[in-house]
């Protein structure tokens, strides 16, 4: 009887390989058709709560939710800049507080845009619109309700018309310091920088950087008026008062714990949820994100296109190596500006440094060096404003400007505000009256962490503060420009100039 053959013969080798194979791919067929999105955590409702950590501290439990209010004011004030324009164009604000005409089209009037914002101005005060503004900074909580479906596609309407409400609140400023109305000029800061405010609370990032946008125009507006205007002591303490109220945004530490979680919440739905923490990519899934960003990756939304899972990150490692980046960005976020590049970290360089593997990562994480940035530049504004407003309280008071900010404090501020982009404070020097009538220089040192006199651009101040433009300060109590008529090329773009104007 012949021995049998032993079961292991190349043939049935080969035929086993092939069912193992055919029985994998069967197996990788199956998961990518049948690939669902994970839901198993709600950050809808963390954002939210996140938000509601942003209130202030102490409010009650049953404080009133004032967004829909917001919204409500936002649309009557939409409403009342048609009803002014009419067939025109927009209604500009800022024709009564930006005085250059440059790049504007021929036939355009400073004079007519003027009149069709005291004209836009006077319809909202019909509308009530200063009532429900004021309404808006007495009300303490400001939470926009939590929305269906991802948060990365949460509509935020809403920014656009703050935006116009501030510029409105910058406009009745102007006219308020025209007439000497002090309590109104008081009024429309308090209100304006109240927009800043609650944005600054929410969860996005957008939404802190319209607050941020807001504050800059407001403190601009006020420093400006400082350099310009002689206000009673009354009016400078009422001033510092709103401006230590509504200064204090949320930190960017607590926006970026927000985009965070847009984060997380986008690496669910774009991956499969295992049960045990992890899954696999859904590159469906992914196509819809890239075109909700633009990024027009195109798999013709077959299924079948979820089996190169295999070749992508799982779902744990994906979410290990975001939870990495927030974590540095915001330690990082965190630090001074001086001692940014000592801890050896850029959210730019540690995004570029990802494999391409890690797709969704590479398409979520935006360029929070920018935001970092954007929160510096807001604070040195912020600082300068309530430096500038102790200053003239300090020459009410006594007849003469410090000799040093350090005299400020206890006796106006409870203490001499830092510079964000040095370790040190503001730079102050008293002067002789110049052309402008400044009796002092304030200034930041901007963005290369140098003191340069106040040099600083001919045109555009805010290149201060863009990393790469050495030897500018930003000088805080910049008078604002007179009228041009039109732009005049500049032979020297990049030159930074001295407070005088001239050449260094």
């Amino acid at each position: 009887m012949p021995n049998p053959k032993p079961w292991y013969r190349p043939r049935n080798v080969c035929i086993a390989a092939f069912l193992i194979l055919v029985a994998l791919l069967a197996h990788e067929v199956y998961l990518a058709v049948n690939a669902t999105p994970g839901k198993a955590i709600d950050y809808g409702q963390r954002a939210v709560a996140l938000v509601e950590e942003n209130q202030p501290k102490g409010l009650p439990a049953d404080e009133p939710n004032s967004w829909r209010f917001l919204v409500e004011t936002i649309d009557a004030a939409k409403a009342a800049l048609d009803e002014a324009a009419g067939d025109g164009d927009p209604i500009e604000f800022e024709a009564l507080y930006i005085l250059s005409t440059e790049n504007r089209p021929d036939g355009w009037s400073l004079e007519n845009e003027q009149a069709r914002a005291r004209t836009a101005i006077d319809l909202f005060a019909a509308r009530g619109i200063p009532d429900r503004l004021a309404k808006i900074a007495a009300a303490r909580r400001f939470v926009r309700p939590s929305q269906r479906g991802n948060l990365i596609g949460w509509l935020l309407p809403e920014l656009g018309g703050a935006r116009s409400l501030a510029r409105y609140s910058a406009a009745r400023m102007e006219l308020a310091r025209q007439q000497g109305d002090w309590p109104e000029y008081v009024r429309a800061y308090d209100e304006g920088m109240a927009l800043a405010t609650l944005f600054s609370r929410q969860f996005t990032l957008i939404d802190a950087l319209v607050g941020y946008a807001i504050t800059s125009l407001m403190a601009t507006r006020l420093s400006e008026a400082l350099v310009t205007t002689r206000l009673d002591e009354p009016t400078l303490v009422a001033l510092l008062a709103a401006h230590e109220r509504r200064a204090a945004l949320t930190p960017i530490t607590r926006t970026l714990e927000g985009e965070r979680l847009g984060c997380l919440d986008t690496i669910q739905w774009t991956h499969t949820d295992d049960g045990r923490g992890s899954g696999r990519i859904i590159l469906t899934q992914v196509q819809m994100l890239s075109n909700f960003g633009g990024g027009g990756l195109n798999f013709g939304g077959a299924s079948i296109i979820n089996m190169g899972a295999i070749a992508f990150p799982s779902k744990r490692a994906v979410t290990r190596r975001a939870n990495e980046f927030y974590d540095k960005v915001a330690a990082y976020a965190a630090l001074r500006r001086a001692d940014r590049p000592k801890s050896g970290f850029s959210p730019e360089a540690w995004v570029d440094s990802l494999s391409p593997r890690h797709v969704v990562l590479r398409m979520l994480v935006p360029a929070f060096g920018r935001a970092v940035d954007s929160w510096d530049h807001t604070q040195a504004r912020l600082e300068g404003t309530r430096v500038m407003l102790a200053l003239e309280i300090a020459q009410r008071r006594t007849g003469q400007y410090p000799a040093s900010l350090a005299e400020l404090a206890p006796a106006i501020l409870t203490s001499v505000p830092l510079d964000p982009f040095s370790s040190g404070p503001l730079v102050y020097r008293r002067q002789e009256p110049d052309e402008a009538g400044r009796r002092y220089l304030l200034y930041s040192v901007g963005a290369d962490g140098r003191d340069n006199n106040g040099a600083q651009h001919a045109k555009t101040r805010e290149l201060a503060f863009r990393d790469g433009n050495n030897g500018l300060d930003y000088v805080l109590n910049e008078p604002p420009k007179p009228p041009t008529a039109k732009p005049k090329p500049d032979p020297h773009p990049d030159q930074p100039t001295q407070p005088d104007g001239t050449s260094p």
